[in-house]
């Protein structure tokens, strides 16, 4: 089902949340190496350091972590949006 574009929310009650873009990554954990990669294989791990230095902090010998990665910046506006081709290359 395809969102549709509307001037205005319908009647009723909604619950919804807010959607932000991000990056679809899997963490690869093994021994001392810890990789990020983008749903096309593409290295991550220079994108999103601090992720990746956290992730090779959890004392795991092997791990893959499946996550969506999005950080937000000043007045609330999504990192990966204001990057402008951030998810286009991904």
């Amino acid at each position: 089902m395809k969102a549709e574009l509307v001037g205005s929310m319908p009647s009723g009650e909604w619950v919804y949340e807010i959607k932000f873009d991000g990056y679809r990554a899997m963490a690869l954990c093994g021994g001392s190496e810890t990789r990020i990669l983008s749903r096309n294989q593409k290295d991550l791990g220079s994108k999103f350091p601090e992720v990746k230095d956290s992730i090779a902090a959890i004392d795991v010998q092997d791990a893959i972590i499946d996550y969506a990665a999005c950080g937000i910046i000043n007045a609330g506006l999504n990192r990966c949006a204001v990057s402008g081709s951030a998810t286009s290359q991904e």
